[in-house]
């Protein structure tokens, strides 16, 4: 930003150095504005440009947008910013959320297949039980038939021939 002060010009003088005078310090004079430039136009008028050595403060416009390009500042809406952040953390948030779901649904279902296997295991035992018990009632039931065979023989005879009746509409037991 350049600001141009048209004054009239003055004549130079031949002395380099003003006259200190009481109220300004020793060196006010020594050192000249590096950030101010003087051209002296041939018409009698002198142009002054100046550039600030600092930067305009923020909230120099009251137009945000105006007063983040002066000072060459990229324009960040506040609200955006917030409404950003906050769309940031609830996405964390859900992530998080997700992943706790998702493990206690791994436990859920690491627990149901220990379940399983458990009630399978009971009906395993309990399988063979049966088994054994049937085992021990067909030697039981051999001990007996032995000892029944030489005495029942006719009986079993009778009992082969209702097998063998095919159209017979008895239960077979």
């Amino acid at each position: 930003m350049k600001v141009i002060i048209l004054r009239p010009a003055k004549k130079p003088s031949t002395d380099c150095s003003p006259a200190p005078s009481g109220d300004l310090p020793a060196d006010f004079f020594d050192n000249a504005p590096a950030a101010a430039s003087v051209d002296i136009e041939g018409d009698g008028t002198e142009q002054m440009d100046t550039k600030p050595d600092a930067e305009l403060p923020e909230g120099f416009f009251d137009d945000p947008v105006a007063d983040a390009k002066a000072r060459n500042v990229e324009y960040v809406d506040k609200d955006e910013f917030e409404w950003e952040k906050f769309q940031s953390e609830i996405k964390q948030e859900t992530h998080i959320s997700e992943q706790i779901t998702a493990d206690d649904d791994f436990v859920a279902t690491e627990e149901r297949h220990i379940e399983e296997i458990d009630e399978q295991l009971a009906q395993w035992s309990r399988v063979n039980n049966i088994v054994q018990r049937k085992e021990e009632l067909m030697k039981h039931k051999m001990e007996v038939d032995d000892t029944q065979e030489d005495s029942s023989s006719d009986t079993d005879d009778l009992e082969f021939n209702q097998f063998l009746n095919w159209r017979s509409k008895k239960v077979i037991k």
